[in-house]
């Protein structure tokens, strides 16, 4: 487990599975997660949980609460590159729970457990350019701007360019 005072990097228990259903069915959510929303029961999010849990390139946690241990999201490193020492990062968190420091502190953590477990030098994210509030929040954790993929994801009938950026951990 890795942890500060307010939030909780741990191994995905069976109550939390209610919490990843609400999250890959809010379709919203998951367009601005640049993820294919589609309808999720139980049975495909244990099939999903354990495929991201059996991947050797991918690290997947569930944030969660220090306290009291509820969830509030989830966070991965996927793609991890162990020659080039470069992984990318994903977070995804409840909406009630956004703006609390969850993912502050959970970045945080996962960036030093990346280092110091896989001595990773690079962490990778990729945004839609039109969610503001994401890059503003990469930004704050000092994932600079490496360039901009145009059109690169579609949905509704449309385009959209994705901004990448990274950091040097």
């Amino acid at each position: 487990m890795l942890t500060t005072n307010k939030t909780l990097l741990r191994y995905p228990l069976p109550e939390d599975k209610e919490l990843l259903v609400k999250l890959r069915n809010d379709i919203d959510l998951q367009v601005l997660l640049m993820s294919r929303p589609k309808a999720n029961n139980l049975s495909k999010i244990e099939s999903w949980l354990n495929q991201k849990l059996s991947d050797e390139h991918t690290v997947f946690f569930i944030v969660a609460d220090s306290y009291e241990g509820f969830p509030v999201g989830y966070i991965q490193l996927v793609k991890m590159d162990f020659l080039n020492k470069k992984c990318e990062l994903g977070i995804c968190i409840d909406i009630q729970h956004q703006g609390k420091g969850y993912a502050t502190d959970a970045f945080k953590l996962l960036e030093i457990y990346a280092k110091k477990i896989f001595n990773m030098n690079k962490i990778i994210v990729s945004v839609l350019v039109k969610n503001k509030r994401a890059i503003s929040f990469y930004e704050k954790m000092l994932y600079q701007n490496v360039g901009i993929l145009k059109a690169d994801f579609y949905f509704d009938s449309e385009f959209h360019d994705v901004l990448l950026m990274e950091k040097i951990i």
